[in-house]
């Protein structure tokens, strides 16, 4: 199924998805009437003795009602049972003319071996990610994984489905659609708690998995397109179809609120900056919610450079290709609050976009300029292409004087050290409570998203003062921990309100450009506002 995405791009979206729990085992399930239609996923977990593999009750129960013998199978299809394994086997059908009928007539003809692995969240994700190409072209795919249905199975192997159904948006020829179905259904097949438990908990990985499309889809639209008002007018439109409510606030109003870092970075391009709030209130006529005392107010803050030359230290051309997803940590806010509006979650959250196009011109913002912040701080400039921290702390002293919530969060493709100290799959982040990381640890480790909190050294500290202003925006020659001095750096500006940094520059984009975003954060953030409202 195509669509058009929010630039006119033709994003091939793929099936609709929708995700049940009929309560039936794979021995009582109903399939659909026509054999075609429908797939049958068995769970299967690594050797243990003697046995090829490990079979679930499922696999049992599929290998007496469909007549044959699923372990010989296995063996003979060298199943191994690793986490992300997919062993798909197509049964014979008889001619047309015969008058003979086999065991597995009016089942599914395509019978898939899904490796499980140990079932941990990761390896039922990686499952979830694995099945993928059997659900997008199968009307209903029952899914047996092997051992008592939970939540937590359930909400991993949904959210690695949705990780997978992601696709990019194109820009040209028409994508050929041929061979995908409009609407995918997944059935969880097996003993289980609660039905109705488990159908909400696959609603709630489907929403979270939906914001990730989102961010995902924002982050790898092109910058020519991806202008600082082209992203504000997305989360117009986005607050209008949610229920929340947005202001975009243009360069005029910027100089009138001393944003002078944001207005700096802002500076050399043909697009100016501007700044964006997303504020969500809960619907207390909604879900039965009641309301006693106020409700906490949370502040995430999203970097959104929609593209980062470096300005005048201009960066080389390898790493500039990427830079159309250095608003990655806008996207990722935008994403949670989209989720937490759809749940309906019991928390305020106020969404705050610092939102401009570091470019170079004969205008552009120069080492050793001097500007003055929201807060009146003054940053002696020393690198140009450390302009995420100066847009950041910009929102953050506004948010923090100005909204005065309870806990501000940024997120931000900010440091390349970040990357460097932890690679590509694990996140950075810092943090002046604990509370609050152990929430944010906790929250990524229920999206398999992996996090690693740093510290912030006071002995670092004297590292970004100035001799002719208050801060520098980079720390003295010298001083490595980049990651670290770009965090005690937004710090100062978050003053004494509990606060979290989160830096995505590792784990928010390929290493190239043909592998895209990955809509890191949304997982994390948005579970950790559910969780934060249920605390």
């Amino acid at each position: 199924m195509t669509e058009t995405g929010p630039s006119g791009a033709e994003n091939p979206r793929g099936p609709e998805l929708r995700f049940e729990v009929p309560g039936e085992t794979v021995a009582a399930w109903s399939p659909p009437r026509d054999p075609s239609a429908g797939a049958l996923a068995i769970a299967v977990r690594p050797p243990g003795g003697d046995e090829v593999v490990r079979p679930g009750p499922g696999a049992i129960d599929a290998a007496l009602r469909y007549g044959i013998d699923l372990s010989d199978l296995a063996e003979r299809y060298r199943v191994t049972g690793r986490a992300g394994e997919v062993t798909v086997i197509e049964l014979p059908r008889l001619h047309e003319r015969s008058r003979r009928s086999l065991p597995w007539d009016g089942l599914p003809a395509t019978v898939v071996f899904l490796g499980v692995g140990d079932l941990t969240g990761d390896c039922l994700r990686s499952a979830g990610e694995a099945l993928w190409p059997v659900i997008r072209s199968h009307e209903v795919t029952g899914v047996d994984l092997g051992a008592s249905l939970t939540s937590q199975a359930v909400d991993a192997f949904v959210t690695g489905v949705m990780s997978a159904s992601y696709v990019r948006p194109r820009y040209g020829k028409k994508p050929d659609d041929d061979g995908l179905v409009l609407e995918a259904v997944i059935q969880f097949l097996g003993a289980s708690q609660s039905a109705g438990e488990l159908s909400a908990t696959a609603r709630f990985a489907a929403q979270l998995g939906r914001a990730a499309q989102m961010a995902r889809e924002l982050t790898d639209v092109p910058s020519n397109i991806k202008s600082p008002s082209w992203l504000a007018a997305r989360c117009v439109e986005l607050a209008e179809r949610e229920g929340m409510s947005a202001s975009v606030y243009d360069e005029a109003w910027l100089r009138s609120q001393g944003f002078g870092g944001l207005l700096a970075v802002g500076r050399g391009a043909e697009t100016p900056p501007c700044f964006v709030t997303l504020t969500y209130e809960p619907d207390a006529t909604a879900g039965g919610l009641s309301f006693g005392a106020e409700l906490p107010h949370y502040v995430i803050v999203g970097k959104g450079i929609t593209f980062d030359t470096g300005g005048l230290a201009i960066k080389p051309r390898e790493p500039m290709a990427l830079m159309k997803t250095d608003m990655a940590g806008a996207a990722a806010a935008i994403g949670a609050i989209a989720a937490i509006a759809r749940l309906n979650v019991s928390l305020r959250v106020t969404v705050v976009l610092p939102i401009a196009e570091n470019s170079f011109s004969g205008a552009a913002y120069r080492a050793g300029d001097i500007v003055t912040m929201a807060d009146g701080t003054t940053v002696e400039i020393t690198n140009t292409d450390a302009e995420g921290r100066l847009a950041l702390a910009d929102a953050i002293a506004w948010a923090r004087t100005t909204l005065s919530p309870d806990a501000i969060i940024d997120v931000a493709t900010l440091t390349g050290a970040a990357r460097l100290a932890l690679g590509t799959r694990t996140a950075a982040f810092y943090s002046t409570s604990d509370a609050l990381a152990e929430l944010c640890s906790d929250s990524a480790a229920s999206g398999g998203e992996n996090v690693w909190r740093l510290p912030l050294p006071a002995a670092y500290r004297s590292a970004i003062d100035s001799r002719i202003a208050d801060l520098r925006q980079t720390a003295i020659e010298g001083q490595h921990a980049g990651s670290i001095m770009a965090a005690l750096f937004l710090e100062r500006f978050a003053g004494e309100a509990d606060w979290l940094h989160l830096d995505i520059a590792g784990t928010a984009r390929g290493s190239s450009p043909r592998q895209g975003a990955t809509g890191f954060g949304v997982q994390t953030l948005a579970r950790l506002l559910v969780a934060a409202a249920d605390r």
